[in-house]
């Protein structure tokens, strides 16, 4: 079975009861990581009503532009909640931690939580 039909199938047979915010990131992060052969960096931004991910990839090239950009899409039968994806290269993710390149308006570098995409995903099954 293809890595993103097990993910759809693992969300459908959650899918009567609505996950937590923060489950359903890590379920994210967790599917998102396993496409990518566990290459990325997964950091989660604690939200009420949106799941906000920060993701730092060796698969980004540099911006150069100095800003970060959000990647936004609604809610969904996949993702119970909006999602807010911000993907960093390395570099950035650096420049972040250095505090030379801002996180989008409202994100807070210092509440960042690291996802362990192994961990989230077995602790999603059940």
């Amino acid at each position: 079975m293809k890595i993103k039909q097990k993910c759809v199938t693992a969300h459908r047979a959650r899918k009567a009861k609505k996950p937590s915010v923060k489950a359903a990131a890590e379920e994210l992060a967790a599917c998102h990581a396993k496409i990518d052969d566990y290459r990325c960096l997964y950091y989660r931004l604690p939200h009420s009503s949106e799941i906000r991910l920060v993701e730092v990839s060796d698969f980004v090239a540099d911006d150069c532009t100095g800003t970060t950009q959000v990647f936004r899409w609604n809610s969904s039968d996949l993702t119970p909640y909006p999602v807010a994806l911000v993907i960093l290269s390395p570099e950035e993710w650096s420049s972040v931690q250095q505090n030379k390149l801002k996180l989008p308006k409202g994100w807070n570098r210092d509440k960042l939580v690291r996802i362990d995409p192994c961990k989230a995903g077995e602790a999603n099954k059940t």
